[in-house]
């Protein structure tokens, strides 16, 4: 077998003696080349070794088959299932991802956008910090996609989001039908999801006649530092006897002083279902939210402005449905 490295398009097409356009087109499978000559160029480029050369044909044509995947954090659950999906359904449609983590740092978005642009890739798929980023500049005509929060530049790209104010708002009516009426909240300090959840929470307390009562609602920092403290000022020194998680990640640091403290007899809601919540002492009423449906789609939306630029009509907002998950 000859070496890999060294067949080229132009050495297709010698042995072939079709143009290189034609050889070209071939190895895309492109309609506009007769199958018979298709499945001849493809056999030979197969018996030879024969591999793009990636780079040079995303010099060529300003693209690279690659979509940048911007989000806070890998290890939040939640992106984790999101990610996955993404490259499940970037490889049926041919394109290989590149994952990056902001841990909501808008610099460090802004670097990451800037840096995949050197790399050509051909669209983005972003979980934006939100904070001060002005897109249109930075992403230029390149195609994006947002998912999970809304960039600042509404209206301007796909966007796809969950109902997360009726979700927080199902958890926060499930926990006042399970006796809670003093129910204490961590709220997300990111932008769209944390908003959002808080106003169902305070859409469930007027629903119910509930009070609102500000001390009793806390916003958690980036790395969740002070939840551990926040958990205890409400269960303890303010006497709630339920709370409401905005995120996984919040509900993880919380449980972590509730485990400490043996803190029981409250009810405890959070946005984000996780299969191992069932291992909780303390039962967990959660919304799961549709990952593999944003995932999926998301690719959907992005490579229909990539490759069919004139069918992907005006950008779209879009939202998801999350189902509640009941335990206790």
């Amino acid at each position: 077998m000859a070496d890999s490295h060294k067949i080229t398009i132009s050495e297709l097409a010698k042995r072939t003696g079709v143009s290189e356009a034609t050889i070209s087109r071939a190895l895309n499978d492109s309609p506009r080349v007769k199958q018979t000559t298709k499945d001849k160029i493809q056999k030979l480029a197969k018996e030879l070794g024969y591999h793009p050369n990636i780079l040079a044909r995303s010099m060529r044509t300003n693209q690279s088959k690659t979509i940048g995947v911007i989000i806070s954090n890998i290890a939040n659950a939640f992106f984790t299932s999101v990610v996955r999906a993404i490259e499940d359904e970037a490889a049926k449609l041919n394109y290989c991802t590149i994952v990056i983590n902001t841990d909501e740092n808008p610099g460090t978005e802004r670097n990451a956008i800037e840096m995949l642009q050197g790399y050509m890739v051909s669209g983005f798929i972003i979980a934006s910090t939100r904070r001060g980023l002005d897109y249109k500049p930075i992403l230029g005509n390149t195609p994006a996609v947002f998912i999970d929060r809304m960039p600042n530049n509404d209206g301007d790209y796909d966007t796809l989001l969950v109902n997360n104010a009726d979700g927080a708002k199902q958890v926060v009516n499930a926990l006042i039908a399970q006796g809670a009426t003093r129910i204490g909240v961590i709220s997300s300090s990111v932008s769209t999801a944390g908003q959002e959840r808080l106003a169902g929470y305070k859409a469930a307390l007027q629903d119910n006649r509930l009070s609102l009562d500000e001390s009793i609602i806390k916003f958690s920092d980036v790395q969740m530092k002070n939840v551990r403290q926040y958990t205890s000022n409400l269960l303890i020194n303010q006497a709630c006897d339920g709370l409401f998680t905005a995120d996984n990640a919040i509900l993880l640091a919380a449980m972590e002083e509730i485990t400490a403290r043996k803190l029981t007899g409250f009810k405890l809601g959070a946005f984000d279902n996780e299969p191992w919540f069932d291992f909780f002492n303390t039962p967990v009423t959660a919304v799961q939210q549709p990952t593999i449906e944003m995932g999926t789609r998301a690719v959907q939306l992005l490579t229909t402005r990539i490759d069919q630029p004139e069918d992907a009509g005006v950008p779209e907002l879009l939202r998801l449905t999350v189902n509640l998950v009941k335990r206790g």
